[in-house]
């Protein structure tokens, strides 16, 4: 939400259970849900099925977060988590272009023809910045 923004949104909590795409969707097709939630234990709750199914699916299966939240959502996969690729936010939330040529890479890396689709749940870096006069933007941060 924006400063300023008066509309109500769920959070994790009040949420019954973790979206799945509908059934009639295929492996071309993209679904791109959100999550909002509170505390760790609400990420780890949401995420762990969410990436589970993933990997009953045989679909290749990645999480984007910090490594501070790995820990629980390995805990909750137990030996599962092993199929899980598990990358850094921060490494891939750079600029604007340079996250979207990685998620790319990742996704062709992951594709094969015929094969499963990729399921992939990503945690937004702490950009883009709010600047006081309301406008949104990234840092700038030379390799």
């Amino acid at each position: 939400m924006y400063p300023g923004d008066q509309r109500r949104v769920p959070r994790a909590r009040e949420t019954a259970r973790t979206p799945e795409p509908p059934d009639h969707m295929g492996h071309d097709t993209l679904c791109h849900e959100l999550l909002i939630y509170d505390d760790d234990h609400a990420y780890v709750q949401h995420a762990a099925p969410f990436l589970k199914t993933g990997i009953e699916e045989e679909a290749t299966t990645i999480l984007v977060t910090t490594p501070r939240r790995w820990s629980g959502v390995r805990e909750a996969l137990g030996p599962d988590a092993e199929h899980v690729r598990f990358i850094d936010r921060d490494d891939v939330y750079v600029r604007p272009a340079a996250t979207i040529a990685r998620y790319e890479r990742m996704l062709r890396e992951g594709a094969r023809p015929g094969g499963p689709r990729t399921r992939l749940l990503a945690e937004l870096a702490d950009t883009p910045l709010i600047r006081p006069n309301g406008t949104a933007g990234w840092p700038t941060r030379l390799p």
